[in-house]
């Protein structure tokens, strides 16, 4: 098992590899030196997914994460896509809207 703050650090070495090294070969890869890819598009699977995993921990770490890219990393993510959202999601993306900016939404 692992902590919630050793969850934080990971997803932080992540957006920091995408920032420096993903984008800049993803720019390389696509030719576009002109133009740079400054931003990615999430696929989430929600396949699983119900309430039952929207407790403490889960909900706490999801508001850190949230805050964390839209204070840190705005304008990374260009779009999310989700799959397989069970129709409970409608319910949990109320809750999850919440945490967001607005402008993010």
């Amino acid at each position: 098992l692992t902590t919630q703050e050793k969850l934080l650090r990971n997803h932080i070495a992540y957006n920091e590899s995408l920032l420096v090294d993903m984008l800049e070969r993803a720019t390389i890869k696509a030719g576009r030196k002109d133009r740079p890819v400054d931003s990615v598009c999430c696929i989430m699977d929600l396949s699983g997914f119900g309430l039952g995993k929207l407790r403490g921990p889960t909900v706490g770490y999801t508001k850190q994460v949230t805050r964390l890219d839209q204070d840190y990393y705005p304008e990374t993510m260009g779009a999310c896509i989700i799959i397989n959202a069970p129709t409970v999601f409608s319910v949990a993306w109320k809750m999850l809207k919440g945490f967001l900016d607005p402008r993010t939404v």
